[in-house]
């Protein structure tokens, strides 16, 4: 059976997943409130370590996709190659 919601493309949730709800009172509370800016340099070194990793594993990923995008191509081109040889062997 089809929802509104999923004619939207939206769904529900994930099965077994462990979000909670928060209440829009609780949210905007959050939202609002004002920030902790009482941070001590160990933990400022802890997130400018996490963030220098972050951006490392980007770099490691860019490269990962634009060698498999390259991968990619030269075995499509294989496979119109293929195609090609077994057209004219018929």
């Amino acid at each position: 059976m089809l929802s509104a919601m999923s004619l939207l493309g939206l769904e529900r949730g994930i099965k077994g997943s462990k979000a909670k709800h928060t209440a829009v009172k609780q949210y905007y509370a959050a939202v609002n409130k004002e920030p902790d800016n009482t941070l001590d340099m160990t933990t400022i070194q802890h997130q400018l370590a996490d963030r220098q990793r972050a951006i490392k594993e980007k770099e490691t990923l860019k490269r990962t996709a634009t060698a498999l995008a390259k991968e990619k191509e030269v075995l499509q081109q294989r496979l119109r190659d293929e195609r090609k040889q077994s057209t004219y062997s018929k």
